[in-house]
């Protein structure tokens, strides 16, 4: 039961594998000539259902083409019926043989490992993007396609300047996370007033409280002590982001400030003004910041901003996370229309 807990989800990087191909070459989605796209995990047992649905990924090879999205077919079965299956169904792309069902059982676990067929969307950084399985009505191929044409959309190739040395990582919270914090957020706590630069007094509150700046910005804050929810969130920070950060900084990080839920209100022109994370004396050990975005489509403005390197906003999906070096000076645009709500803290340790 442990390992079907494991499973990857929405917004986790994939387990690595390689699998031996239809003509017994060993072939992996990680290698560098195919790393970098979407890429469509397919499993299921060699059958004539599964054919049926290869075929008609076969029939949109040159959708997913146009989508630069590579189709990855890890079947349960031997090297020699997956080069049958292949002939058989004339497909244009490699088989590849999991005939103990290893590869199945890491993605979509021992239940589903048999007769199932499922497709685990990859994005390019190897997340994943969706997991589609015989519930669906339509064609994998066809639900599949429209998701990486949509992700697709997300990432135009366009000439890019100056920007800011961050990390920005789609899905970290899922839609009903992220309204389960804001709701959190209107909950009646204690609310303690500050210039924004001192927390003298209120860090000694062991319930969750608001914090509401004054002076320095526009911000109400609502401090996260219940250990429950943090519990859920540090799990699944270490699903989705740390091993992001070690990949793109090469650092750990192993502590954190308590988690945040910061509105900003466009009626008080909700805003922070340029500063940088970790210059007092009480804040000099934070090396990172995160940010998330819990409700992007409610709002307007609030975009975050590096003015040493460039005048680009930032303004990111919902659910997805901005995580940068606490020595960078950034800014909080104002919000101009509804309420921008964030997750965030600051990460130290190593």
């Amino acid at each position: 039961m442990q390992a079907e807990l494991n499973l990857p989800q929405v917004g986790d990087r994939g387990p690595g594998f390689a699998a031996p191909d239809h003509t017994g070459a060993s072939a992996s989605p990680l290698a560098d000539e195919v790393a970098g796209r979407p890429i469509v995990l397919i499993f299921g047992r060699e059958s004539p259902a599964i054919a049926a649905v290869l075929k008609r990924y076969a029939e949109l090879k040159d959708a997913f083409a146009s989508a630069d999205a590579l189709i990855f077919p890890v079947l349960g079965c031997g090297v020699e019926a997956a080069r049958e299956l292949r002939e058989r169904a004339k497909l244009p792309f490699a088989v590849h043989a999991d005939p103990l069902g290893d590869v199945a059982r890491l993605y979509v676990g021992a239940e589903k490992s048999g007769s199932a067929i499922t497709s685990v969307v990859m994005d390019p950084n190897f997340r994943v993007l969706q997991i589609v399985d015989d519930t669906s009505n339509r064609p994998h191929a066809d639900i599949v396609l429209d998701l990486v044409r949509q992700e697709r959309a997300l990432r135009p190739a366009a000439p890019l300047g100056m920007h800011a040395p961050v990390l920005v990582l789609p899905r970290v919270l899922g839609r009903e996370q992220c309204r389960e914090l804001i709701d959190m957020w209107h909950r009646p706590v204690r609310t303690w007033h500050t210039d924004g630069l001192t927390s003298a007094g209120y860090n000694d509150d062991k319930a969750d409280f608001k914090v509401r700046n004054d002076s320095y910005g526009k911000v109400v804050q609502y401090v996260l002590r219940d250990p429950a929810v943090s519990a859920k969130l540090d799990a699944n920070f270490a699903r989705k982001v740390a091993d992001e950060m070690q990949r793109a900084f090469q650092t750990r990080v192993t502590q954190r400030e308590v988690y945040r839920i910061a509105c900003y209100d466009a009626e008080e022109s909700g805003s922070l003004p340029a500063h940088r994370d970790n210059v007092s004396k009480m804040a000099e050990h934070r090396r990172f910041t995160i940010s998330i975005n819990l409700n992007a489509e409610e709002f307007e403005g609030g975009e975050l901003r590096f003015p040493e390197y460039g005048s680009q906003l930032y303004k990111t999906e919902t659910g997805m996370a901005v995580i940068w070096s606490c020595t960078l000076l950034h800014e909080v645009m104002p919000v101009t229309s509804g309420r921008r709500f964030i997750l965030g803290t600051h990460l130290f340790g190593n």
